[in-house]
């Protein structure tokens, strides 16, 4: 979550700031944030209130980022240029579940294809781990 008491992005967020985003679209995702994000955390209203409000949320967000046309290879970069990192000690972590042939399940609300890569190039995406998660579709182009 944190590194050296500053937040590190979210697979969201790597690919929210990434330069794959234009600069309208980020201002589009902020808006649809500050509009929706408050309603995510408010205490007072109930899951059955939040629930349409949350998937509008994705949907827009989503929709937007499809226009963007971003290519499966520039995840990538998007993900090298980022401040994302494991947390301390995955190293030790991933190599030694690896060695003794013990599953790695990791469960996400984020963006799959953007964490696969965080792990990779972290040089731990071993055989033994999969990833649970929202998958991006690209289609040929």
């Amino acid at each position: 979550f944190a590194h050296n008491g500053k937040r590190c992005p979210t697979s969201h967020n790597i690919l929210d700031n990434s330069k794959l985003i234009s600069e309208d679209c980020k201002a589009k995702l902020k808006n649809l944030l500050d509009t929706y994000y408050p309603i995510e955390i408010d205490s007072t209203r109930s899951v059955e209130e939040k629930l349409p409000l949350m998937v509008e949320w994705w949907t827009k967000a989503h929709e937007l980022l499809v226009q963007q046309k971003i290519s499966k290879d520039h995840l990538a970069l998007a993900v090298r240029e980022s401040e994302a990192m494991l947390r301390d000690g995955y190293q030790q972590f991933f190599d030694h579940l690896h060695q003794i042939s013990v599953p790695l399940l990791i469960f996400s609300a984020g963006i799959g294809d953007v964490l696969e890569e965080v792990i990779r190039q972290a040089g731990v995406f071993h055989p033994n781990v999969k990833v649970f998660s929202n998958y991006m579709d690209f289609d040929e182009s």
